[in-house]
């Protein structure tokens, strides 16, 4: 995952069988599981939830601007976002 292009950061856990990646808004996610499924590994397919890390909201107010945001995206046929952990989740087809 480290040597993608855009990737900054990449860690792995064995005993979740989870990545968290940070890169740069251009790096794709078909990028990222090319580059493990060339290790060997399989990726769970694309409809699977992306949770993302959200900074900077203070209020319910700025979780549900974030909200009506990720559902604007298209593809995204589901966004939740939780103020007080910081996290949003989205569901869709083939989120890049």
């Amino acid at each position: 995952l480290q040597a993608v292009p855009g990737v900054v950061e990449a860690t792995v856990n064995l005993a979740t069988e989870r990545a968290h990646v940070a890169a740069t808004p251009d790096t794709s996610r078909a990028a990222l599981v090319a580059a493990i499924e060339r290790a060997g590994y399989a990726v769970p397919a694309a409809d699977a939830p992306v949770r993302l890390e959200i900074e900077g909201m203070t209020c319910a107010t700025c979780a549900g601007r974030v909200e009506r945001a990720l559902k604007a995206v298209p593809g995204v046929t589901g966004a939740s976002v939780n103020l007080a952990t910081e996290r949003a989740e989205v569901s869709g087809h083939a989120l890049d």
